[in-house]
């Protein structure tokens, strides 16, 4: 196995792990942007809510590169195409989607 084989499978090794952690509504720290914010805005936001959200994205980014990687093995140049098109999908509605409205801001009741 070369180093172009292992370089992907340990970047999808990688996201899985981090997706895992994300799935349990922990690691917002995983999150660039949200670590950065002070505790007061931290607090307006649902934690759990946001890390599901990024564990959804990270998870079809992490099956895109599958698509990518099993497509340049066997050399299948539309399964590459396919992979790319859902990896630059995804991302772009998960941008769309995370900084449109308020989904991931907590109501006042809470």
């Amino acid at each position: 196995m070369t180093i172009e084989m292992l370089i992907p499978l340990a970047l999808m090794f990688l996201f899985l792990i981090m997706s895992l952690i994300l799935l349990q509504g922990k690691g917002a720290i995983l999150i660039v942007g949200y670590n950065t914010m002070p505790a007061e805005e931290k607090a307006k936001y649902d934690a759990v809510a946001l890390c599901k959200a990024t564990e959804q994205i990270l998870l079809i980014v992490t099956f895109s590169i599958g698509f990518i990687f099993m497509g340049v093995i066997l050399q299948l140049h539309w399964l590459v195409n396919i992979g790319i098109f859902i990896m630059v999908a995804s991302i772009a509605i998960a941008l769309v989607d995370m900084n449109t409205g308020n989904r991931y801001k907590k109501s006042n009741g809470s």
